[in-house]
C-alpha cells in the first residue's frame, strides 16, 4: 500500500501475536498454567515499559518472552544471547546560561558558546577516559544543539541535548554524576551556571539464563540450529528491559528476548535497516513470530 510503512515491525508483532493467541487458545485445556498476553504499547519511548510494570501487568508472571523483526538477518534466522544483549537509553539536556555583550567588547559578556565548547570536550573524555569500554561500554552522543541570538553578539543561553546507552545502571549513576559535574564546572570557568537534567528511555536488556535456554531449544527445532546465533548484543534499546529489571516498586521478572530475521535472502538491497524510511520486512517471518511465541507459553507451562 502506497503511504504506509513498516516504520519498526510492531504491526507484524502484534500479527504474530494475535496468530499464537489463536493456536494457544485451540491447545488452552492442554495447558497447566495461564498465559498472559501483552501487546507492548510505547516501546519506542520507552514510557510503555514503565506503564505496563508500574502498573502490575507482569505481576505474579513466572517468565516472560518477547520477539523483535529485524531485517539485519535473513528471514528463516534467529539471534539472542545470555545476559546483557541490549543497552539502556538515558536522555540529558544542559543549559548553559551567560552574559550577552557586543562582539566587539565580548570582555563584558560571558559566552556561553564557550561554556558549550569546554562541556563537548570534557563530555566526550568522559567516554574516552573515564569509562571501562571493554567491560562496560558506554556510547555517548550530543545531537541538538540550539541558542545564540546574532553572529556579532555573545551568546548568553544555549541549550543542548544529548543522550547515551549503556549495559547497566551503575554506569547511568556514573555517566550522570560526570555530566553533570562537567556542565557546572564548564560553565564556572566562564563567569556562568549550567542547569543538568536527565531521564531514563528503556531500561537494559537483561536475558536470565533458563528463559533464554528454553527459547534457543525451541527456535533451534524451528530454524535449524545452524540458523540460531546465540552471541547477541546490541547497543540499541528496548523497553522489554522494565518488565526484566523491574520498575519503582514492581520487582521485575525472568524472561528472554529474541530477534527473528526479516529479509528476503532473494533481495537483500531493498530491506534496509529497521527506522529505514522503507523498511519492508518479509511478511513471512509472521509464520515463524506466531510459532515462537505460542510454543514459548506452551513448552513451559507443559515442562
Amino acid at each position: 500500500m502506497r503511504g504506509v510503512s513498516h516504520a519498526c515491525g510492531h504491526d507484524i508483532h502484534a500479527a504474530m501475536m494475535l496468530n499464537a493467541v489463536k493456536a494457544l487458545i485451540k491447545v488452552k485445556d492442554d495447558l497447566d498454567g495461564r498465559v498472559r498476553i501483552i501487546f507492548q504499547p510505547g516501546e519506542e519511548t520507552g514510557e510503555g515499559g514503565r506503564t505496563v510494570v508500574s502498573g502490575g501487568y507482569t505481576k505474579d508472571v513466572d517468565t516472560g518472552f518477547a520477539i523483535h523483526i529485524h531485517t539485519g538477518w535473513d528471514l528463516g534466522k534467529a539471534s539472542t544471547g545470555y545476559g546483557e544483549v541490549m543497552a539502556n537509553n538515558t536522555f540529558f539536556t544542559v543549559n548553559f546560561k551567560g552574559t550577552s555583550a557586543h562582539s566587539s567588547t565580548p570582555y563584558q559578556g560571558n559566552d556561553a558558546m564557550l561554556m558549550l565548547a569546554n562541556f563537548i570536550n570534557a563530555a566526550y573524555a568522559i567516554q574516552a577516559r573515564k569509562i571501562d569500554n571493554v567491560f562496560h561500554p558506554v556510547v555517548l552522543n550530543l545531537g541538538v544543539v540550539e541558542g545564540g541570538s546574532a553572529a556579532n553578539a555573545v551568546a548568553a543561553d544555549i541549550k543542548l541535548d544529548g543522550s547515551f546507552r549503556s549495559f547497566s545502571n551503575e554506569s547511568v549513576d556514573f555517566m550522570v554524576k560526570e555530566l553533570e559535574k562537567a556542565a557546572k564546572l564548564s560553565a564556572e570557568i566562564y563567569g556562568g551556571s549550567a542547569d543538568f537534567d536527565y531521564h531514563m528511555g528503556a531500561g537494559a536488556v537483561i536475558n536470565e539464563e533458563k528463559s533464554t535456554d528454553l527459547s534457543v531449544k525451541i527456535a533451534k527445532e524451528i530454524f535449524g540450529e545452524e540458523n540460531v546465533k546465540t552471541d547477541l548484543k546490541l547497543a540499541g534499546s528496548e523497553d522489554f528491559g522494565f518488565y526484566l529489571s523491574g520498575y519503582k516498586d514492581q520487582p521485575g521478572i525472568d524472561g528472554t528476548y529474541m530477534f527473528i530475521g526479516g529479509r528476503d535472502p532473494e533481495n537483500k538491497a531493498t530491506y534496509p535497516q529497521n527506522h529505514a524510511t522503507d523498511f519492508n520486512p518479509d511478511e513471512r517471518a509472521m509464520k515463524y513470530g506466531a510459532e515462537l511465541l505460542a510454543r514459548y507459553a506452551y513448552d513451559y507451562l507443559k515442562k
